[in-house]
């Protein structure tokens, strides 16, 4: 039964709309039947660029001396707004591509204490500012994980649960 195909490759000769489209804007392949943009030069150029993660680039930024010193009195203001502008500041200040690892034992005990707020603005603040914390240490944040997440866990099945 195979023995009757023929021995080259099959071309394929129907195309998808799309795949009509995607040739009709793709240069035209040059002699050895690659694309203009193929070159093997061009490969090697592109995989290394690939490989450059611009996390490691990045210098660490020291943030646990800049983090205001009243937060926690903040924190605990009868005013939303006041507790949500804290919040803002936080994440002005740890907004950062990648933090020097430290003590952050603190900062995150005081946002946890945010999530039990009545104020979804509060809460939605903290967790920015958690992402900020667990983005910019990466795999440093592996300590303070237990902190957080019963947090999330309980508030995505919270939502869940009311749709």
């Amino acid at each position: 039964m195979f023995a009757q195909l023929p021995a080259e490759k099959a071309k394929q000769a129907r195309y998808t709309r799309a795949q009509q489209r995607a040739m009709a804007t793709a240069p035209p392949p040059s002699e050895n039947g690659e694309a203009a943009g193929d070159a093997a030069g061009e490969d090697d150029a592109s995989a290394g660029v690939a490989d450059l993660d611009p996390f490691s680039s990045q210098d660490p930024v020291e943030v646990l001396s800049k983090v205001p010193g009243n937060l926690e009195e903040q924190l605990d203001s009868k005013k939303w707004s006041d507790r949500k502008e804290a919040l803002e500041a936080l994440h002005a200040v740890i907004g950062k591509p990648r933090l020097l690892p430290g003590d952050y034992g603190n900062v995150l005990r005081m946002l946890k204490k945010c999530f039990g707020d009545s104020n979804v603005l509060v809460i939605v603040h903290a967790a920015i500012c958690v992402e900020d914390i667990a983005k910019g240490l990466r795999e440093e944040f592996a300590p303070y994980y237990a902190l957080v997440r019963k947090l999330f866990f309980f508030f995505c099945a919270e939502t869940n649960a009311k749709f």
